[in-house]
This record gives structure tokens, sequence and C-alpha cells, in this order.
């Protein structure tokens, strides 16, 4: 809780220090949405938040079943989601794909 409100105001001194500029916050809010690693990232702490939540609530965490084991469990599930994007590759736009295919379509046909 306490890293959420401590977010915000941290993002308002910023804000506030470079004047609220529209087109900074667009231009940040537009790469985040495009990035191919970050919505993989986020994609991984969701997926890894809900198998620990569950696991937290069907196997109990840490020792025995408690009001609180889901959430121990997804906070336990996003950090080890995270290392698994950290250790795979960097993901490839469809563009850098599409390249590569017709690449391996040209020395196909030249041989």
């Amino acid at each position: 809780m306490f890293g959420v409100i401590g977010t915000l105001i941290l993002m308002q001194v910023k804000l506030y220090r470079e004047g609220y500029d529209e087109y900074k916050i667009w231009d940040r809010a537009y790469r985040l949405q495009n990035s191919l690693s970050q919505n993989r990232a986020d994609l991984y702490s969701f997926h890894g938040a809900l198998v620990g939540g569950l696991a937290g609530i069907l196997f109990g965490l840490p020792k025995k079943r408690t009001r609180l084991s889901g959430g121990r469990g997804a906070m336990l599930g996003i950090p080890l989601a995270l290392l698994a994007h950290v250790l795979q590759p960097p993901p490839k736009s469809e563009h850098e794909l599409e390249i590569k295919k017709k690449e391996e379509e040209k020395k196909t046909t030249s041989k």
C-alpha cells in the first residue's frame, strides 16, 4: 500500500518538475503500450500472480492456509515470472519475423 502511494507522490513530483509536458506523458504511455518486451513482462507478471495465488490458496503459503495465502502466493509468483521473462531472448516484432522468413525463402529458392 505504501508503494502505491509513494509511486503516485513521486510521479506527481516528477511531472511538476517537468512542467506537466503532455507530449512526454503521451510519448511514454505510447512506448509502454507498444513495447513487446514490456507487454510480455506484464503478461508474465499476471500469469505468475495468478498461478502463485492459486497455489497459495490450494496449498497454503508459507505453512498453512490463511486469508492471506493467496496474496502471498501471488507475491511469490510475480518475481519468478519476471525471472522467466528476463532469462528468455528478447521478443521479435512481426516485421523482423517477416524479413527473416523472406530471407529464408530466398535461400531455399536459390539452392
